[in-house]
């Protein structure tokens, strides 16, 4: 039986798109939390690794215990390495580098924001670092 985590059944479609590939690889940009609206968490479960990417402290801590067997990086992905500024929206998965973006979720939703510095890396320079064979 599969069972889906992702908001669409996108898990649930790549996975018959990947019958073939056994135990494959993975990187999630932006993984926010490893169980809902995860598109890697059906691979996971099935014997799949990868690399999540998620610069948010809450969601990053979640990764790291609930996703042990994968590399977990506090960083942003970007085109160029360097700093910048998200801003956090907690327990949404709506943080967002776009500050009237925020701003509007606050105003409209009620929700709060906190604005954080975060590291960004090139996803080549992660591939570099910690790619070893295919990703799928």
């Amino acid at each position: 039986m599969i069972v889906s985590y992702a908001q669409n059944f996108e898990d649930v479609i790549l996975w018959r798109a990947l019958a073939g590939v056994e135990k494959g690889f993975y990187i999630d940009v932006g993984a926010n939390d490893p169980v809902d609206d995860s598109v890697t968490k059906l691979f996971y479960d099935k014997g799949w690794t990868g690399i999540n990417i998620e610069p948010i402290e809450q969601w990053h801590e979640k990764l790291e215990l609930e996703r042990p067997k994968d590399i977990n990086l506090k960083v942003a992905a970007g085109d160029h390495a360097g700093e910048l500024t998200i801003y956090d929206l907690p327990d949404t998965g709506l943080s967002t580098s776009d500050k009237a973006t925020a701003e509007r979720h606050e105003k409209d939703r009620g929700y709060s924001k906190n604005a954080v510095t975060v590291p960004v890396v090139t996803l080549t320079s992660i591939c570099e670092e910690y790619c070893k064979g295919d990703i799928h």
